[in-house]
């Protein structure tokens, strides 16, 4: 929301490897992340939901 209301506030969630301003290149790291998150966290519930049936 910080990019949309012109905030440029660096939270430091990555330290000094990642310049963490607002702007596109957070809103596409953020939505990646969250990608994966959800890709592991499917398989993961598939794969235990396979195993019980076995």
């Amino acid at each position: 929301m910080g990019f949309f209301f012109g905030l440029n506030a660096d939270c430091g969630c990555f330290g000094n490897a990642i310049k963490s301003d607002f702007g596109w290149g957070m809103i596409l790291r953020n939505t990646l992340l969250l990608l994966i998150t959800i890709y592991i966290s499917y398989f993961m519930v598939k794969s235990n939901k396979n195993e019980r049936n076995l």
